[in-house]
């Protein structure tokens, strides 16, 4: 639409009234300005149309933000996203890419003298992982250099003593979307020894396996290649095998102290106290230390993904139809092989229980 319109544009021709100019001060544009901080310009890397309602919908959902947010349309496939605290925009910069259906969603900070047609959206951030490094070659200054290559390097994940021992060497770098992906680097080492780098792209979308592009995937690329006699496509350059596991690749370093090689019962005890005592809580019993056990236990729950749905009543319930012996026959829970109470425990008060195989229904 755009393009017709300058098209169109060259043709009329002016009259001396429209020859006129308007001179537009700067205070025209103060208040746009203004808001503009707080403002990021927004394009989904798709063929494909996007839906307004759908696009603010989701991407509240994804993002959520402190405050509100407003997604507004400014050209064709393009959108203004407002945010009303500078830290819900700060967060989501830092957090790129984002995806939307998959796509890729290109995020640059709003610069009111450009016309919304002539933005020209071409980088994004990546953490890339680099596999097949020297071990002496695991540090800062190698990540910088090999990742120069792709774009603009933004942090190499290291400890503070610029060396990392993990499984792969981790660089965010803004790479070049409108090219093909990169899937590795040579590599000459100090005796002149050639290796391959093999890259690794973190929350990576949908892009094609044929041509490595990103703006489209596989079904939708309009490259044409030669089909075999079983009209199956050839072999791709390209895979899911570039995707890597998002967040750094657990390399089991772990250092331990001579005082956490001795634990026992008593150190176990004493660092509940000194827990408890930190949340502020004067008096020691054990219902106290149990319950900091019980946070620790769905702190662990929630780290892992996982979530504890048994409430105090259903584990009160079970306690006592394990305590009573009933069977699956009598409650119908799903429980079988009960204790039953022994002779034992009528001699002597203590519960003891012994466990038989359910019956066979």
């Amino acid at each position: 639409m755009a393009e017709e319109l300058e098209f169109l544009w060259q043709k009329l021709k002016v009259t001396e009234e429209e020859e006129e100019s308007v001179n537009l001060g700067s205070e025209c544009s103060k208040a746009a300005n203004e808001r503009g901080k707080n403002c990021l310009v927004m394009k989904v890397l798709s063929r494909r149309g996007v839906i307004l309602d759908a696009l603010r919908k989701n991407v509240r959902m994804l993002w959520k933000p402190n405050k509100s947010i407003g997604i507004s349309m400014i050209e064709e496939e393009m959108f203004l996203v407002e945010f009303d605290d500078e830290r819900d925009k700060r967060r989501v910069l830092e957090m790129s890419p984002w995806h939307y259906e998959k796509q890729l969603v290109l995020l640059q900070d709003f610069d009111g003298d450009q016309d919304p047609k002539d933005i020209v959206f071409k980088w994004s951030p990546f953490w890339v992982q680099m596999y097949n490094l020297p071990l002496k070659h695991r540090t800062r200054e190698t990540g910088i250099a090999i990742e120069a290559s792709l774009g603009e390097v933004l942090e190499v994940d290291v400890a503070d003593s610029g060396v990392q021992w993990g499984k792969c060497l981790r660089v965010r770098v803004k790479i070049d979307v409108s090219r093909k992906l990169i899937r590795g680097r040579k590599i000459n080492v100090d005796e002149g020894v050639a290796r391959w780098v093999l890259f690794k792209y973190e929350r990576l979308p949908n892009f094609c396996y044929r041509c490595g592009l990103l703006e489209h995937d596989l079904k939708d690329c309009t490259q044409k290649e030669e089909l075999d006699k079983t009209r199956k496509i050839g072999e791709l350059q390209y895979g899911a095998w570039m995707r890597g596991v998002q967040g750094r690749i657990p390399d089991d370093n772990y250092r331990f102290s001579k005082a956490q090689t001795s634990r026992n019962e008593t150190v176990g005890t004493d660092k509940r106290k000194s827990v408890v005592q930190n949340l502020g809580e004067k008096t020691l019993d054990s219902t106290t230390l149990n319950s900091v056990d019980r946070e620790r236990s769905s702190e662990s729950y929630q780290e892992k993904g996982l979530v504890n749905t048994m409430d105090e009543t259903q584990r009160e319930s079970i306690a006592i139809l394990v305590k009573e012996g009933v069977d699956r026959k009598q409650t119908n829970n799903g429980f079988e092989g009960c204790g039953q109470e022994t002779e034992e425990t009528q001699q002597t008060g203590v519960p003891k229980f012994k466990f038989e195989p359910a019956e066979k229904v």
